[in-house]
């Protein structure tokens, strides 16, 4: 792993900004053994600083959330007006599900839960920078794009933002079909398990009511109309929905809609929060 991260590192520019010295001084130490350039910010105002005016090109930006003048998240969001394609990671603890879903929010991709380890942190730089040195390489064979439309687009993004963050996840398309789940979603459902449900599930033909249905056992409570509720919900809106399942877990379901006005494709996220 550290033998790949330094192959595939060594001509990739890094933004990191941590308020704590000795956190920020440890992982500075060990970013510049592996990227071409590192460079620190000291809280969110000093990062975005330095992301604008230090006159490099940052593939990278790994922030924390909390810090003091101007957090990791606000100042993700102002990358990313500065630059829609900017690779964003966000370090974070794993209870902080609100800050994450704001960050799905902003565009956020990838995900490190505190307190982060080195496995942790070299296997999601690693996707990172493969996924840079990716966009380089078609950049030069003329490419302006990585997917091959704008459906593909939106799921090749929340099946990444899926399978990074701990919040139980599902994404549907507009025929409410299940196009992706990650592990925490599926390990509070056992209707996994049968043969015919996993069939359904790569043929993406599973909708979310078959996941609700009365043979799966879950007590649903003004969840299988859902649709009603959201139609109307302008593009990245929400709405939240309570789903008490067999085992008596209570969840709270924050459901955003995701609309791309040129092809008409929506697209629905569903984050389940434990109560």
């Amino acid at each position: 792993m550290i033998k790949e991260l330094k192959a595939i590192a060594a001509d990739i520019n890094i933004l990191y900004v941590e308020d704590e010295d000795e956190v920020r001084n440890v992982a500075y130490q060990l970013l510049k053994k592996f990227f071409k350039n590192v460079v620190v910010g000291v809280d969110g105002e000093d990062g975005l600083d330095k992301y604008q005016n230090h006159g490099m090109t940052f593939d990278i930006v790994l922030t924390d959330i909390s810090m003091p003048k101007m957090n990791g998240l606000d100042m993700a969001e102002l990358i990313k007006a500065i630059n829609p394609n900017q690779h964003l990671m966000i370090a974070s603890a794993h209870s902080d599900s609100m800050n994450l879903l704001k960050a799905i929010e902003i565009g956020v991709e990838y995900f490190i839960i505190k307190p982060i380890d080195n496995t942790q942190l070299f296997e999601a730089l690693i996707r990172v920078c493969k996924r840079v040195l990716a966009e380089r390489k078609l950049d030069e064979l003329q490419f302006n794009t990585l997917k091959n439309s704008v459906d593909k687009a939106i799921e090749i993004k929340f099946e990444k933002v899926l399978h990074s963050i701990p919040i139980p996840s599902v994404l549907l398309d507009s025929e409410d079909h299940a196009l992706y789940f990650n592990e925490e979603f599926l390990n509070i459902f056992d209707m996994f398990e049968d043969n015919e449900t996993i069939f359904k599930i790569n043929e993406k033909s599973l909708k979310f009511t078959d996941i609700l249905d009365e043979e799966s056992e879950y007590l649903v409570n003004a969840i299988l109309d859902w649709k009603d509720e959201v139609i109307d919900l302008q593009d990245n809106e929400s709405c939240n929905f309570v789903l008490n399942t067999a085992n008596k877990q209570e969840f709270t379901i924050k459901i955003k809609k995701f609309e791309e006005d040129s092809e008409s494709t929506t697209h629905y996220l569903l984050c389940l929060l434990a109560k």
